[in-house]
Parts: C-alpha cells; structure tokens; sequence
C-alpha cells in the first residue's frame, strides 16, 4: 500500500470510530441527551416592547404607521434630522406621515442646504413630478460637469471642451 493512503485510511476509520461514539453510544449507555436550545434571531426594534410597528403595504396608508398615531416618542431618524438641520420634530414627522420616507427628507434637507435655489417642498414637488435625486443635483451644479465659462479648457462657455481629446485632466500631466 502506497505510504500517502495508509494516514488517509487511518483517518477516515477515526472519523467514523467518531460517528459511532457520539450517534450509538450516548443513547444506549443511558446517558441525559441535552437539547440544543431553541435561539431566533428577531430584528432588533426601536419601538417599546408590546408596541410594535408594523410593515406598510404599498396601499397602506402611511399616516396610520406607528410614528405617525402616537406623539409620545419621535422617530430616532426624524429626531436626528431636526436636531441636525434645526427644524422641529414635528415639521419632519408630517412629511413622513404624508408618505415620505427618512431617506428623502434628508436629501431633500441636504439638497436645500447645499444649494438654496429650492426650498425642500420644491424639491418635493420636482420628486414628485418624476425627477431623480441625480437630474436634480445635475442641474443646480452640485455633481457633474460644470458648464460655466469658467471651466478648464471652455473659453466659449459651450459646456465642453474647446479642443477635442484634450482634457483637464491631461494638462497638467508631463511626458516620460
């Protein structure tokens, strides 16, 4: 027998020696076969115990939510964001209520801030009326291309290049 196979066969017999020990031997010895407990995992909840809140449906009506039924204790989300952007709580939790999520409300908080040409109910408004978050930053010139005249390499102030294949970015770079 070839030297490699005999510490392969021997520890396959020891693996099995092992199975018998641990799957035979406890039950016909007599021996107490302790259960393993029974854990679950349960998402971790801000609300009160007893009071939790529950998934919306997409026809649901968001206004009869958790947060929005009870004033006792705020949203952690819509507490930061008043507290961040010096608004109340409760301007926030009407925006939520009316159907708004804490994702938009602070785009919206951040947009308006960046960027004072929109109020945040305009924003809103822009959202609603098919907008992206990106088309809208676009065009107050908070991402993207600038198309001012004052860009590197746009004299004319068209938006793009004056000279083809030439870039910014490869102004400044030196030949090896």
């Amino acid at each position: 027998m070839n030297k490699q196979k005999i510490p392969n066969l021997f520890l396959a017999l020891l693996g099995a020696l092992a199975m018998i020990l641990v799957t035979v031997l406890p039950a016909s010895a007599g021996a107490a076969v302790i259960p393993a407990p029974n854990i679950s995992i349960d998402k971790q909840s801000d609300e009160p115990e007893g009071q939790e809140a529950k998934e919306l449906d997409d026809d649901e009506d968001p206004s009869t939510s958790y947060y929005c039924t009870q004033s006792d204790i705020p949203h952690p989300m819509g507490a930061r964001l008043a507290e961040r952007y010096g608004l109340t709580y409760g301007e926030l939790q009407d925006k939520f209520c009316s159907g708004l999520g804490w994702g938009q409300i602070m785009l919206a908080l951040q947009t308006s801030q960046a960027d004072s040409t929109y109020t945040t109910d305009q924003l809103f408004d822009l959202r609603s009326q098919g907008k992206g978050w990106g088309q809208i930053w676009k065009e107050l010139g908070l991402i993207g291309n600038s198309r001012s005249a004052n860009s590197m390499n746009d004299a004319d102030g068209d938006g793009k290049p004056d000279k083809p294949g030439k870039s910014w970015k490869n102004k400044n770079k030196t030949k090896p």
